[in-house]
C-alpha cells in the first residue's frame, strides 16, 4: 500500500504543469493507475485519490482553486454515458448518485469550503471521523448498500469517546466496510493544508515540527 502511494505520488506532482487542461491531467491519471496496478499486481489501492488529488493539485495552482475545478470538470458527467465498468458507474445506473465525479463538477466546494476549515480546529483522527459521517463516501454505498452505508455515517457521529471509536472501528470490520472515499478526502485535505503552509512566510522548524506531529494524531 505505502509502495502504491509512493509510485502514484510522483505522476500526481505532475498536476501543475498541465492544471489547465483537464484531458492532459486524465492521461497522468491513467498513467498513475498503471503504475499503481503494476505495483500491487493488480490491486486497486489508489484509484479515486488518483483522481480526486490530480484534480486539487490543478485546482491549487490557481486563486480560486473551487471554480477553477469545476471549469475542468464541467463536461465530466458524460462518463456516465460509458460502457465503463467501475464502482462508481455502476452506483451510478442503479441509484442515480454520482459519486466522484458530481463532486468535481462541482469544483469539490465541500472540500474547500467545509471539510478543510473543520480540519483548521479539530485534529486528524476527529475529522476522519467527522469526514465518514459526513462525506457522501460511494466506497462504503458499494460495499455495504445503503442501508449500511447510512448506519455506518450514524455511527460515526455518535463515537465522541475513545471507547465508542473502538467498538465502531470493531463494528466496521466485522460488517467488513472501508471508508476509502472519506480516506481519499483526508489525503486531499492534508495535501491543501500543506500546499497553503508552503505560501506562509513561517516555515521554520519548529513550525515543521508540529505540522507532522499534527498530521500524525500526536497532540
Amino acid at each position: 500500500f505505502i509502495q502504491s502511494a509512493h509510485t502514484v505520488s510522483m505522476e500526481i506532482a505532475m498536476a501543475h504543469a498541465f492544471s489547465d487542461d483537464f484531458y492532459r491531467l486524465r492521461e497522468v491519471g491513467k498513467i498513475a493507475e498503471q503504475r499503481m496496478f503494476e505495483m500491487t499486481r493488480g490491486v486497486n489501492t489508489h484509484k479515486g485519490a488518483i483522481f480526486l488529488m490530480l484534480l486539487v493539485m490543478a485546482g491549487l495552482q490557481h486563486s480560486d482553486p473551487a471554480k477553477h475545478i469545476s471549469i475542468l470538470c464541467k463536461d465530466i458527467l458524460t462518463d456516465f454515458e460509458s460502457d465503463d465498468q467501475s464502482h462508481g458507474i455502476k452506483l451510478f445506473r442503479q441509484a442515480g448518485i454520482t459519486g466522484i465525479r458530481g463532486l468535481a463538477k462541482d469544483g469539490f466546494g465541500d472540500l474547500f469550503n467545509e471539510y478543510y476549515p473543520y480540519f483548521q480546529s479539530h485534529s486528524i483522527d476527529d475529522t476522519f471521523l467527522w469526514l465518514i459521517g459526513e462525506n457522501p463516501d460511494t466506497t462504503l454505498m458499494y460495499r455495504g448498500g445503503m442501508s449500511l452505508y447510512n448506519e455506518c455515517r450514524e455511527n460515526a457521529k455518535k463515537a465522541e469517546k475513545m471507547s465508542d471509536r473502538a467498538a465502531f472501528d470493531g463494528w466496521m470490520k466485522m460488517q467488513r466496510l472501508s471508508p476509502g472515499g472519506s480516506a481519499d478526502m483526508l489525503s486531499a485535505i492534508l495535501l491543501i493544508d500543506l500546499a497553503l503552509w508552503n505560501m506562509e512566510e513561517t516555515n521554520d522548524e519548529p513550525t515543521r515540527k508540529n505540522r507532522y506531529r499534527r498530521y500524525l494524531g500526536i497532540e
